[in-house]
């Protein structure tokens, strides 16, 4: 049995609906705009739904299970709906908006959701939902902005899953929602701008959870978390965690970093980096106060710029100290490290609080100390540097207004006439 597109369109004098035990379709909008209506319960067997959108008194809604159906943008706008039960989903289409605009609706609980796609847009603007729940979903897809607009949302228990994805943009504008809870999941990938905004958000939670990929941006902007297990993570796309709340991050070797992963974040006090490390991963992080360097070679092109609060760097290993990497990190004391094999431009520029610098540590063909590499560090009293470098750039060592005592060989060197201007107190350089 059949019904077809809008077969009762804007009928408001229909109040009840009985389908027959045989009915496999009802047709897009058939029943929309239908302002009579308050429950409808669809029959085992159904397999396309496409029906009931902007029916402004309905109240109570029961979708059986469904395999190899269809529920196409079916309920969007019925303002009045509060409770919904849905069946077993395998292999079906929930289309776009389906229950985009219903703003009674507070709660929802999906059953086992398998091998099937639940599309963008699906709970749009859903103002009064709080919880939702899944028992269990494998190989499904949910699509983009799925939550987008729910603003009172406050959790989602994602259940079991194999393979999982949080779509870009899932939780947009959820600005309530406090907590997420996975069971056992064995991949997940948490796509570009997932929790971004999410300000309530400090609870990530799961019993089980194996090879994660984070997105750029996913946590972005979410002032209340303030802790994450990187163990269970493999990559972390780029301003990922940019403006969150986290107070420390370690990082394990495995896991792949990208630029500016942690940078602005306001309350990041201490980070310990187990791999590589790419540039900007820190910027501006105002709070940071120490980071240590388990494995890295590289300190990278503006790793802490603006990290005015750091105190101390350790790297027990060799290290390039690559430009501006430490630009404006006022507060710096102490640079902990094994060799030293370069320093590029700007390295240390205005790190006011360093008080020595030891460049006989050698490591390398590292031949010069580049322009402005320590300009303004106003502390830095003595300076030690290996035989080997054999020339000092322009303003190298401009305004270090401390700095008394400069150790090093004098020949075959080339010094830019202002690489010491504004030291008044350098008294001599000795061999």
């Amino acid at each position: 049995t059949t019904i077809g597109a809008c077969a009762f369109l804007d009928c408001d004098s229909i109040v009840d609906v009985n389908f027959s035990p045989s009915l496999k379709k009802v047709g897009n909008d058939a029943f929309s705009d239908c302002d009579g209506i308050t429950e409808v319960v669809f029959p085992n067997g159904i397999e396309y739904i496409g029906a009931f959108g902007n029916c402004s008194k309905l109240t109570s809604l029961t979708i059986p299970n469904m395999k190899n159906g269809t529920i196409s943008g079916s309920f969007d706008n019925c303002k009045a709906l509060k409770k919904v039960r849905i069946g077993n989903l395998e292999n079906t289409v929930v289309g776009r908006y389906t229950f985009s605009g219903c703003t009674a609706l507070e709660s929802f609980h999906f059953a086992n959701v398998e091998d099937s796609e639940l599309c963008e847009y699906f709970f749009k603007g859903c103002t009064s939902l709080k919880t939702v729940t899944f028992t269990e979903i494998d190989n499904c897809t949910l699509g983009e902005n799925f939550f987008a607009d729910c603003t009172a949302l406050e959790s989602v228990n994602f259940g079991d899953s194999v393979n999982f994805t949080i779509p870009a943009n899932m939780f947009k504008n959820c600005t309530s929602l406090k907590s997420v809870y996975f069971g056992d999941v064995n991949g997940l990938t948490i796509s570009e701008n997932a929790f971004k905004g999410c300000t309530s958000l400090s609870n990530f939670n799961y019993a089980s959870l194996k090879n994660v990929t984070i997105g750029a941006y996913a946590f972005s902007e979410c002032s209340s978390l303030t802790w994450f297990n990187f163990d269970v993570v493999n990559s972390i796309g780029e301003y990922a965690f940019s403006k969150s709340g986290l107070v420390s991050a370690n990082i394990p070797r495995e896991t792949t970093l990208s630029p500016y992963a942690f940078s602005d974040c306001p309350n990041l006090q201490t980070a310990v980096l187990n791999g590589s490390v790419p540039e900007s991963v820190f910027e501006n992080s105002t709070a940071l106060k120490e980071a240590t360097f388990e494995l890295s070679l590289e300190i990278p092109k503006r790793a802490f710029y603006g990290c005015t609060a750091l105190e101390k760097v350790s790297a027990p290993k060799s290290v390039y100290v690559r430009s501006m990497a430490f630009y404006n990190c006022k507060a710096l004391k102490t640079f902990e490290y094994k060799q030293i094999g370069d320093v590029e431009s700007h390295a240390f520029y205005g790190c006011s609080s360093i008080d020595n610098i030891d460049l006989s540590k050698f490591r390398g063909a590292f031949y010069e100390i580049p322009d402005y590499a320590f300009y303004g560090c106003s502390s830095l009293s003595s300076v030690n540097i290996h035989d080997k470098i054999t020339s000092i750039g322009a303003n190298a060592f401009k305004d270090c207004q401390s700095l008394r005592y400069v150790l090093m060989n004098q020949t075959s060197r080339v010094i830019v006439e202002n690489a010491f201007e504004g030291t008044p107190f350098l008294q001599y350089y000795t061999t």
